[in-house]
């Protein structure tokens, strides 16, 4: 377990409530219609950590993509350019998703390889069905409370194998979510 991650990743959902920033744990990332005047994703928590500078330097990184006919067309949500051509390519009437990526993975095996932490522990923070109430009443605080037990040794012996490749197939954006 990535005992130092983890503590910035709390820092990262407090710093969400006290600004108010919008927090959806139904989806990785979701992008409305564009207003410059605010910020109109809203993102789960790895999600909002895949966000955030200090996680994009350590290789956790939000990943935008959409198919175009045959093609998925995907990049890396870094800097402003980027996040511009996710809103132009939803102004030409491509559906445009987001999901975080670390080391070759994405979805809950990033945040797993990212935190250092196994299956249920990862389910216990990012999967919303391990909350009360709905996706859109989930708050950074509740996911804070759930990040310090795991902290505490909360599911730690629960499942210690790691994420294999040839044993399971990788998360999907919306696996686990509902839009």
């Amino acid at each position: 377990m990535n005992v130092d991650r983890l503590n910035h990743l709390i820092t990262i959902l407090e710093e969400a409530a006290a600004k108010e920033k919008r927090f959806y744990m139904g989806a990785w990332g979701k992008l409305d219609e564009r207003d410059p005047n605010i910020c109109s994703t809203a993102a789960c928590a790895l999600g909002t950590a895949a966000m955030n500078k200090q996680c994009i330097e350590d290789g956790l990184v939000m990943m935008a993509f959409y198919d175009n006919d045959d093609e998925r067309i995907t990049w890396p949500l870094t800097d402003r350019t980027a996040w511009d051509r996710a809103f132009a390519a939803m102004a030409e009437g491509y559906g445009v998703d987001l999901v975080p990526h670390y080391d070759e993975r994405e979805g809950f095996a990033a945040g797993m390889e990212y935190y250092e932490i196994n299956e249920e522990q990862a389910n216990y923070l990012f999967d919303p069905s391990c909350y009360e109430g709905s996706t859109w009443d989930i708050r950074p605080y509740d996911v804070v409370k759930h990040v310090l037990r795991v902290l505490d040794g909360h599911l730690v012996d629960a499942d210690d194998s790691e994420y294999d490749d040839d044993d399971d197939e990788q998360a999907t954006p919306t696996e686990g979510f509902v839009e």
